[in-house]
């Protein structure tokens, strides 16, 4: 009776769960760094629900970025409030800004968040 076939599938399923488990924990850092940088910003509950969002979807998160279209459905609001909160959220250093007008997107202000490339997880 061979087993090679089953030992190779088995480890090659552990290999994926453990680069699954290092994934979410390489973000779940980068959110605890994060937020102990940002964590004293005077944020109101809308911006910090969408923050958490965007950190929650990770690198390149939301598809072409947070707008202020998806900002107000996200939490119920106008897009010119939407506008007002993002752009305090940049003033604060939380989000960075990319394109103008209509194609502005907004970014978690992490190393290589809007480019869609992994975070960088150095410690400081």
């Amino acid at each position: 009776m061979d087993i090679t076939r089953w030992l190779v599938w088995f480890l090659v399923q552990l290999e994926e769960a453990c680069r699954a488990s290092e994934a979410v924990i390489d973000l779940s850092l980068a959110k605890a760094r994060f937020w102990l940088e940002h964590g004293q910003a005077p944020l109101n509950e809308r911006q910090r629900k969408a923050v958490n969002r965007i950190l929650d979807a990770g690198p390149g998160g939301f598809e072409g970025g947070m707008s202020t279209e998806k900002y107000g459905h996200l939490v119920r609001v106008s897009r010119a409030t939407a506008y007002r909160d993002l752009e305090e959220l940049v003033r604060h250093g939380l989000l960075n800004q990319a394109g103008v007008g209509r194609g502005t997107r907004y970014f978690a202000a992490m190393e290589g968040w809007n480019a869609g490339s992994p975070p960088l997880l150095t410690t400081k």
